[in-house]
């Protein structure tokens, strides 16, 4: 039955994602890296954060509600580098209709996530890393309610969001922290 899920199947799926996580992951530190090399004021304040929260025991996930900063930067590099420009394709399973505009059904649907996550209409200056637009006045995470966060689209949403984000986004804080608790990256080739 063409509809089973065999031991085969399920063995390449869970391959292709773990790779295609590795990959994305991966790509976004080279990212973060890129921007601190070339934003060493944002390095400064991470590793002043790191300082005062860590010292020199090994960052936890519980560390992250005392790390806004960080928390900030995270947010911020995953909307600037949209790392997954376009999202997988859907298509929708009868005629619909999207603000408008008629779809047929089986019509592949592509999420435009790096024109969301670039829209100046949304994120004023979206072509420059501004970690702050996650920060409210007393420089606390805004929460996930707010416009920045609503508007800030890098995983899909709903019932077909990515259910790697949790991974993702924890595994780059760890490694961010862990980056900024141990390390001055510059642009001369040292770390």
């Amino acid at each position: 039955d063409a509809s089973e899920i065999t031991a085969a199947n399920a063995s390449y799926m869970i391959s292709d994602l773990v790779i295609a996580g590795s990959i994305t992951t991966t790509n976004t530190m080279y990212a973060f890296i890129n921007t601190v090399i070339n934003h060493p004021e944002i390095q400064r304040k991470l590793q002043d954060e790191a300082d005062d929260v860590i010292g020199d025991r090994r960052v936890t996930l519980a560390d992250r509600e005392r790390m806004p900063y960080h928390m900030a930067c995270l947010h911020e590099l995953i909307r600037f580098t949209s790392i997954v420009g376009l999202g997988l394709p859907h298509r929708p399973v009868q005629d619909t209709c999207i603000h408008g505009q008629h779809v047929p059904a089986n019509t592949k649907i592509y999420f435009n996530h790096f024109g969301l996550n670039h829209d100046a209409a949304y994120f004023p200056a979206p072509f420059h890393f501004r970690p702050e637009r996650y920060l409210d006045a007393a420089g606390r995470v805004v929460p996930p309610d707010h416009p920045n966060r609503r508007n800030m689209n890098s995983f899909s949403a709903g019932p077909r969001v990515c259910f790697g984000e949790t991974l993702a986004r924890t595994r780059l804080f760890l490694l961010m922290a862990s980056l900024s608790q141990t390390y001055d990256v510059s642009s001369d080739g040292t770390i």
